[in-house]
């Protein structure tokens, strides 16, 4: 009905209730389950596993028969996979919301492998020999290595490892699938070999060596794009498992293949495949991640911004996007100032061209990604920074600090600032903005800090303020910011009064925290002359101090508490 005809499954009547055969098969399998859990079915089962001799079927091996059979792919799985890689690849990593029969049969195999781990592995190579021995079709033969995998992914999340035996005894099954014709049965094959590789140890090594090759070869020259997408989320496992003296020589290899494949797909349908940018990005994450010195001469950092700028509007990708660019650049930053003034010649045009674009095209979430990973580069800046840096991103940070609404984007801009303060404030401070105004880069960040305290900012925008102004006070001291450190002290004692985010709170709070740890008595002695309203600045600051310090976070703020 569903495997070889073109049935419809799960469907349901006027009243909400399901009648299709798939739903009776799905509530069978999850009564085989619940039986699984009971006490007196486990007792007589592992007597039957213990009675039984080598060699001979057991019943786990008819379980497996069971679950093989009802987990082959359905005709409307197998069409709509072929029209949207993208389903497909949320089937695999198991994002879906969709629960069919071949994922239950899935589900009862990982709890079969919980139970009686080896001889779940040695059922299913059992009932998988038998198999691959006749002329089934290719779904039953894909179906066995479906099920093998979803029990290889239990074991990476518990961390269990498989024997070199039983290892070896599946590797003839998936150099078979990964050369057969169909694609779906090929693709299983790449899959399962990686996962394989991944779960064996050391056990694999000289077969995860042809098999990260194979790889390679599939996501440039094979016809299928769900073998190209399989092939990519192979590579995941394959660059976790197999030594560095395989995977770093093949490094630029894996980038250019991620690259070809990239080139070849429409970017404005790409934006919708949710699923494919992140495995893509994963995939490059940890490719990259083999030596970050790559990222200084090759295209990897190219690729990776090229694939987040047109996700930008998706929260997954622009998260990894930036955790991975984060990776790089604290790996980066422990080589020294020359690598690190390396990465900022990379990456910099890119970033403040991000900046044009979404401005010019009212792109917020480009602007926000561009601001995100500015303040990620910012934030493990080498001292000094590299000569020109603030001259190169201030200009850029200077205008939508000051005209913005954005609340993430005022966040990011203003973290980003605050470490150009600590790494190299002598540099901001030298700089100056363009003509006409043409004022100096301390004006310029107490123009952007008198912004950011004003009442038309919220608490949430303004989060970062407060460590951008003790950063201020900090390093420009009384000598530079002469009567301007009164009126600042006094713009973020007011400001704190009117505060209700406890993020907020914290920040403005850390202005006084930190010129107490130096000198206590002049910071009591400025707030108690200070009025706000009907209280005292003393009063304000240390109402609000009480009220919120239970709920403070970081280690330096705990300290100065």
């Amino acid at each position: 009905m569903y495997i070889e005809d073109e049935r419809q499954s799960r469907l349901e009547d006027a009243d909400g209730l399901p009648y299709t055969l798939d739903f009776l098969v799905l509530e069978e399998l999850d009564f085989m389950q619940a039986c699984l859990r009971a006490p007196p079915v486990r007792k007589e089962l592992e007597q039957q596993l213990q009675v039984q001799a080598a060699g001979q079927e057991t019943w786990m091996t008819q379980v497996m028969q069971l679950a093989v059979a009802y987990a082959h792919i359905t005709t409307e799985e197998e069409g709509l996979w072929r029209i949207d890689v993208n389903i497909f690849l949320s089937e695999e990593t198991s994002v879906t919301a969709n629960y069919t029969p071949r994922t239950a049969c899935g589900d009862l195999v990982i709890k079969l492998g919980e139970w009686q781990t080896q001889p779940t592995l040695d059922g299913l190579l059992s009932y998988t020999r038998n198999l691959y021995s006749t002329t089934q079709s290719w779904k039953a033969k894909e179906a066995a290595l479906y099920i093998l995998n979803q029990l290889l992914g239990d074991f990476q999340d518990v961390e269990k490892t498989v024997s070199a035996e039983t290892a070896n005894g599946f590797l003839d099954f998936i150099k078979y699938a990964m050369a057969q014709e169909d694609e779906f049965l090929r693709a299983r094959g790449y899959l399962v070999a990686g996962s394989l590789v991944k779960t064996s140890g050391d056990a694999l090594q000289q077969p995860a060596a042809e098999f990260l090759q194979a790889c390679l070869q599939a996501i440039t020259n094979d016809d299928s794009e769900v073998v190209k997408v399989s092939c990519i989320r192979a590579l995941q496992h394959h660059l976790s498992a197999v030594p560095p003296a395989v995977s770093l020589p093949l490094q630029n290899s894996i980038i250019t293949a991620l690259s070809h494949y990239l080139s070849a797909q429409d970017l404005r349908e790409l934006i919708e495949s949710d699923d494919l940018m992140v495995t893509l990005v994963e995939t490059l994450r940890d490719a990259i991640l083999l030596d970050t010195r790559v990222c200084l001469t090759g295209s990897g950092l190219d690729l990776l911004f090229t694939i987040a700028s047109h996700g930008a509007t998706n929260f997954n990708v622009t998260s990894l996007a930036t955790e991975t660019f984060e990776e790089i650049a604290v790996s980066i930053s422990t080589m020294g100032g020359d690598s690190y003034a390396q990465l900022c010649a990379k990456v910099l045009p890119s970033l403040t061209g991000a900046f044009d674009v979404g401005s010019l095209t009212d792109e917020n979430a480009l602007t926000n990604l561009a601001a995100d990973l500015l303040d990620v580069l910012t934030e493990f800046g080498t001292e000094p920074l590299p000569p020109g840096f603030a001259a190169t991103v201030m200009p850029k940070l200077q205008g939508l600090l000051l005209g913005s609404l954005d609340s993430e984007l005022l966040k990011s801009g203003t973290s980003a600032v605050k470490n150009l303060l600590v790494h190299d404030y002598g540099q901001l401070f030298a700089w100056r903005s363009p003509a006409p105004e043409n004022k100096s880069g301390l004006e310029v960040v107490l123009m952007i800090i008198d912004r950011l305290l004003s009442p038309t900012i919220d608490d949430i925008a303004a989060a970062e303020v407060g460590g951008l102004a003790a950063e201020v006070v900090e390093k420009a001291g009384s000598e530079r910011l002469g009567p301007y450190l009164e009126q600042l002290l006094r713009a973020v004692a007011a400001r704190l009064s009117t505060a209700t985010q406890v993020q907020f709170v914290q920040s403005l709070i850390g202005v006084f925290a930190r010129l107490s740890l130096r000198n206590a008595s002049d910071v009591v002695g400025f707030l108690s002359n200070v009025r706000i309203g009907e209280e005292s600045g003393l009063q304000v600051v240390m109402g609000k101090w009480l009220e919120n310090s239970n709920m403070f976070a970081g280690y330096d703020e705990i300290r100065q508490k």
